[in-house]
């Protein structure tokens, strides 16, 4: 069930699996072909205070990888 509808610093969020390579570029590549995300990224509020990635690990992780690819380039 979705609760609410958030913004989150990525540094408040932690990943709880490693990523496969392939998988990785595949989405980088629709990311930046498309402009948007199909599918949110889905976490859950952990005792720290800190969001663990529930559904969208992939996601995350291309989402990081374009911003400091694109923070390089400035």
């Amino acid at each position: 069930m979705l609760s609410s509808l958030c913004l989150i610093p990525a540094c408040n969020i932690t990943i709880h699996e490693a990523h496969e390579e392939f998988s990785l570029e595949k989405i980088k590549s629709a990311i930046l072909s498309e402009g948007y995300l199909r599918h949110p990224i889905l976490v859950t509020k952990m005792n720290d205070g800190r969001y663990l990635v529930i559904d969208g690990a992939h996601r995350f992780q291309a989402l990081c990888s374009i911003v400091l690819k694109s923070l390089h380039k400035l």
